[in-house]
């Protein structure tokens, strides 16, 4: 088990029945919460503000954002419908969804379901989503692939949209338990996952990674920190970045990168997120920051991304409220060409 220390105090992660809002055994006051693992900030800021995780409209158009203060359970699946951000049969959708494993059971199913009864959502990409692997199957209309290696980061998608070609798996490191200079990790793997888009008979490849936290020095924002877990993730992202470059057909992709793209669009390290930038582009460089909530407390840093040798474009992405999960799903609507 991790176990953080600041000022002295030792912080645990929270319990499986801890209220993701911070509303439970552990006092928050006066700790730096951007000095916290990454999956800690969340719970750290909300507690410190008193807040609560609201709820969007899941019937909600894409541009219309939901109130965050008030709890609304999800609907019944809608039908699915070409809604306002599908402008043609070429347009589809992808979702970077990190689940939260820490949460208790009955929320990841809570964002889970509400998720995936979003009709403007084609693929998900989950993070985090190893807690029980029958949680992420029988949704109607939906189908999940999940192989030996791929526990934490399973791809989901629309079956009226697409058609399930084939899956691997491309390991990109090994479990430590603890380290000297770095928190610890769980093994992490990449998923490749090929659909055929039923609209267009064309060939999407979708790839889905989670790469270990701890890497980004929060003090220097953009550069990684001094540990081992920044040695780690610079050797997996090498890995993700070859799986766009040796893609068929569309390459997208989604993921939880623990690097923050507001200061790396500043700073661009050349080692990390913009090693994969040469071969795709992220929905944040492609369409801006604009109005796109942060996904993880004030830190953008899970991605939808497009290779770049791909036949489509961008066409619109938001972040989405309203879930238990400390991560806002990153949402981007892509056009095949």
């Amino acid at each position: 088990m991790f176990l953080a220390v600041l000022g002295g105090t030792l912080l645990q992660p929270p319990a499986a029945n801890a209220h993701p809002g911070g509303h439970g055994p552990y006092d928050w006051t006066g700790v730096d919460c951007l000095q916290l693992p990454d999956h800690l900030i969340r719970f750290c800021q909300d507690a410190q503000a008193g807040s609560h995780d609201g709820g969007d409209d899941w019937d909600q158009d894409w541009d219309q954002e939901g109130s965050e203060d008030e709890v609304t359970e999800p609907v019944e699946p809608e039908p699915v419908t070409t809604s306002s951000i599908k402008g043609n049969s070429r347009t589809f959708t992808i979702a970077s969804v990190n689940i939260n494993r820490y949460m208790r059971a009955s929320n990841i199913i809570r964002d889970r379901s509400a998720i995936m009864r979003r009709s403007q959502i084609d693929i998900i990409g989950w993070q985090e989503a190893d807690r029980n692997r029958d949680w992420f199957n029988g949704v109607d209309g939906w189908r999940t692939v999940k192989q030996a290696g791929s526990a934490g980061v399973p791809i989901s998608f629309r079956q009226s949209t697409f058609e399930l070609v084939g899956s691997r798996v491309e390991r990109l490191n090994s479990a430590r338990a603890g380290h000297r200079k770095g928190y610890h990790w769980t093994a992490r793997a990449a998923h490749v996952v090929q659909l055929r888009h039923r609209a267009t008979g064309k060939l999407v490849t979708v790839i889905n990674a989670h790469i270990v936290p701890g890497i980004e020095d929060h003090a220097r924002p953009g550069t990684p920190a001094n540990n081992a877990n920044a040695k780690v993730a610079r050797r997996a992202i090498r890995k993700v970045a070859k799986l766009y470059r040796t893609a068929e057909g569309t390459a997208v992709g989604t993921g939880d990168f623990n690097w923050n793209y507001a200061a790396d669009v500043r700073v661009q390290h050349p080692k990390y997120v913009q090693r994969i930038g040469q071969y795709a582009t992220s929905s944040y460089e492609a369409l801006g920051l604009g109005s796109v909530a942060p996904t993880h407390g004030n830190r953008y840093i899970d991605y939808v991304w497009l290779g770049r040798q791909s036949a489509a474009a961008f066409v619109k992405h938001k972040s989405l409220g309203g879930y238990r999960s400390d991560h806002r799903p990153l949402l981007a609507a892509i056009e095949l060409r």
